[in-house]
């Protein structure tokens, strides 16, 4: 929301740059059933480095106030950054906890989230809920991941700007990689064909240098409910895991926290197995997290690169309802 002051940024030092406008049209709303987004792409930006930013519609009063963000470090760093599952309905309530995320670590470098940010991603009022309790937050920090209702998340990306790196065989914006720092993150979309983005998933993971591996994406090749297994999901993709040494599998869907013991071949390994690779020795089996906020009201925490070993019966699975943020550091 535009205010009517002028903006805090010294014009010594502020650069303008102009936004790209299009217009999103809602119908079915009969307040403001057209609105225009506003886009920048920033370039040339220094590693390393915080910005602070405005945003105006070029009169020299009618500003919002300052917010930063941080670009990510040249080379590896420690890190944190923020998990989340579904946020989906309830996000008064999600809007808090997300806060108080924030409030205990200001630290984290961006936020990743495992789908269902709304519950109805065709629906505008839904999204309006989404960017006014995350505000603070997400103007600060990036997100991202993907959003369905119908048969196109076409609100979705129309409200965000992704990568589009990912595989030809799918729409752009759908899948997409990053690294930052030391760490690899892939993202997938398991609302798409599992089988048209594996050879893209293999590419990435063997291409890259990066000492830790993360993959996200929506339904869980292993849930907190073994018939809410996702097998398509574990079948084409659990096997590249293996192969490649990933180290946390961050799933949605199912609102509830679930850690797997350490995986391989689809089944239960010791904590502290190892394995030799390129950059050095390596976990050898992947970890698979399932951290709902929606209105089960969960959120996962870790403290540290090596996860505790859990305290429970002689199953896959250790599930309990949570409240927790998400940290995890590279090293």
């Amino acid at each position: 929301q535009l205010k009517s002051v002028g903006t805090d940024l010294d014009s010594k030092y502020a650069r303008t740059k102009r936004a790209t406008t299009a217009p999103l049209a809602t119908p079915t709303l009969v307040n403001d059933p057209l609105i225009n987004r506003h886009t920048v792409a920033l370039r040339g930006l220094k590693p390393g480095t915080t910005y602070v930013y405005a945003v105006g519609d070029g009169s020299p009063n009618r500003w919002t106030e300052s917010a930063e963000f941080t670009t990510a470090p040249a080379g590896a760093q420690p890190f944190a950054f923020v998990y989340m599952g579904d946020a989906q309905n309830g996000l008064d309530r999600w809007g808090v906890l997300l806060h108080n995320a924030y409030r205990a670590r200001p630290d984290a470098a961006f936020y990743l989230m495992a789908g269902d940010l709304v519950n109805r991603g065709a629906e505008r009022w839904d999204w309006d809920s989404f960017f006014e309790h995350s505000k603070g937050v997400f103007d600060r920090r990036p997100l991202g991941n993907h959003e369905y209702q119908a048969k196109e998340p076409q609100l979705y990306l129309a409200q965000f700007a992704l990568p589009r790196n990912g595989p030809r065989t799918i729409p752009p914006e759908r899948a997409y990689a990053f690294e930052y720092s030391n760490a690899k993150f892939i993202i997938l979309d398991s609302n798409l064909d599992a089988a048209k983005q594996t050879a893209w998933l293999e590419k990435e993971l063997a291409k890259t240098k990066a000492m830790w591996k993360f993959v996200s994406y929506h339904h869980p090749a292993y849930s907190s409910g073994g018939n809410r297994d996702n097998v398509e999901v574990r079948n084409l993709w659990t096997p590249i895991f293996d192969k490649y040494h990933v180290d946390l599998a961050l799933q949605g869907h199912d609102h509830a926290y679930l850690r797997t013991y350490p995986m391989k071949g689809g089944k239960r390994v010791a904590y502290g197995a190892r394995a030799i690779s390129e950059g050095g020795w390596r976990w050898a089996a992947a970890i698979f997290i399932l951290g709902n906020l929606g209105v089960s009201g969960s959120l996962v925490f870790y403290d540290s690169m090596l996860p505790s070993v859990a305290k429970a019966d002689e199953t896959d699975r250790v599930s309990s309802a949570g409240y927790a943020l998400g940290y995890l550091g590279g090293g």
